[in-house]
């Protein structure tokens, strides 16, 4: 238990970690940045205008020093190919700051306790501002230690004199052990914290899926007793007006051999037969597509040709789409994918739907299939207002509104249907440029068997 408090493999475990980690890095450089720059000039205007003793034994070329590095610090800090090495420029920063101070503080009457005093500041700084590890904090104060015995001291710079060199190892000792316990404590409250802000994000995340599975359901529900209660209230008439015709067709028959009907009368009667016959097929496919979209004899699972099912869909919808678009289907041949028809019957009306709402005039929404690896992948462009690019990034995530005393939810159409792509194995994306239009494209695993 000690060794993982004191060696943390945390970093390594969880990747997601390691990001949070470099993302406070960046921040912590800047701020360490902040000091390297506000310091020197504090020191030099406070300093050297109302304590003209400290021109005796510090030079002014150590504060300008630190104030050239903070503000190379802070540039480099802005530029992306940082990011990952941010800890690592600030134990750079560190031991560099520790140089000038050194060099600033050559003259000073009692070098070793100046050295102790910059060690701990540093290290204070280092510890509060970035995330280290304690194996980087001992790392830091040891560099800076090591500096200063086989550099500083042959050069004459802020030399120890034999007789305080036991004072000066303890004193020493004493501050990196004490920086690194410190940054240990640290730095697994940064673990504490960041495991407690994960599980609240799963928590809710989890909440919110529980929540679309709910409106799945209950939308499902709704679906599959409206296709009952119409398909029982059309195919009565459908069949009793089948009947009826077919009745009809042959009484007329039966009066055109006995009263010798004119040529026009035979050609009437045709057209009024094809005619009835046409309709009655129509009212039959339609009436067996909304089946196929509310899944109400398909409750399961099935391998589906989902050029069949966009294919369906688009016809149901025809009536609402025609005003606002037309629609171009491009379907090459896919192998058969394993999904609930009904769902994803639902992703792609809401997809059309969306296409259609976006169409400030009449336009045109494209819809294709191909076959990409062990994928099949559909997209559904328009060529409607677009998308504002920082309205992207939240595009998926349900919003509330509230209207008098009630809370009701809006936006929850994207955010199911990536819920039941993402629960099928696949993925949903959203590309789209303000005034040039939007793709939708869903990429779903083939399941190789056949029915």
């Amino acid at each position: 238990m000690l060794l993982t408090y004191l060696f943390p493999d945390e970093e390594k475990r969880d990747p997601r970690f390691k990001e949070e980690l470099d993302r406070l890095s960046v921040v912590g450089i800047r701020i360490v940045a902040g000091v390297d720059i506000a310091a020197p000039l504090f020191t030099i205007a406070v300093g050297w205008v109302w304590i003209p003793e400290m021109q005796q034994h510090f030079r002014i070329e150590g504060p300008l020093g630190i104030l050239l590095l903070g503000i190379v610090t802070l540039g480099l800090s802005y530029w992306p190919p940082v990011r990952p090495f941010a800890r690592w420029l600030g134990m750079l920063n560190g031991f560099l700051v520790f140089v000038a101070m050194v060099y600033a503080q050559a003259d000073a009457a009692e070098p070793i306790f100046a050295l102790a005093g910059n060690v701990t500041v540093i290290m204070l700084v280092g510890i509060a501002s970035l995330p280290l590890q304690p194996l980087h904090a001992l790392g830091l104060g040891f560099s800076m230690a090591a500096f200063h015995l086989t550099v500083t001291s042959p050069m004459g710079y802020a030399t120890v004199e034999s007789e305080l060199i036991p004072l000066f190892a303890v004193s020493l000792a004493q501050t990196i052990l004490m920086g690194y316990a410190l940054t240990a404590v640290v730095y697994h409250q940064r673990v504490s914290a960041y495991r407690g802000r994960r599980a609240a994000q799963n928590a809710f995340e989890e909440l919110r899926q529980a929540q679309s599975r709910l409106l799945i359901t209950a939308n499902a529900a709704s679906q599959g007793r409206l296709a009952a209660a119409l398909s029982h209230e059309l195919n009565s008439p459908i069949g009793a007006l089948s009947s009826a015709i077919e009745t009809l067709v042959s009484a007329c028959k039966k009066l055109e051999s006995e009263l010798q009907a004119t040529a026009r009368l035979k050609k009437v009667i045709a057209g009024a037969s094809d005619s009835a016959r046409q309709s009655i097929e129509r009212l039959t496919r339609t009436v067996d597509r909304m089946k196929q979209l509310t899944n109400l004899d398909r409750a399961e699972e099935h391998l589906v040709d989902l050029n069949e099912l966009w294919s369906a869909s688009v016809n149901l919808l025809q009536g609402e789409l025609d005003p606002k678009a037309n629609v171009l289907l491009e379907l090459k041949p896919l192998p058969r994918v394993k999904c609930k028809p009904q769902q994803m019957s639902a992703v792609f009306a809401n997809l059309l739907r969306n296409s259609a709402s976006s169409m400030d005039e009449r336009g045109t929404i494209q819809i294709t299939s191909h076959h990409r690896g062990s994928d099949v992948v559909l997209e559904v462009r328009d060529d409607g207002r677009g998308i504002a690019h920082e309205r992207l990034a939240r595009l998926f995530d349900p919003t509330f509104r509230v209207k008098g005393q009630r809370v009701s939810t809006t936006n929850w159409g994207l955010f199911i249907s990536r819920s039941i792509i993402v629960e099928h194995g696949g993925q949903l994306e959203i590309e789209s440029t303000e005034g040039q239009g939007t793709t939708a494209r869903i990429s779903l695993p083939i399941e190789a068997t056949a029915v």
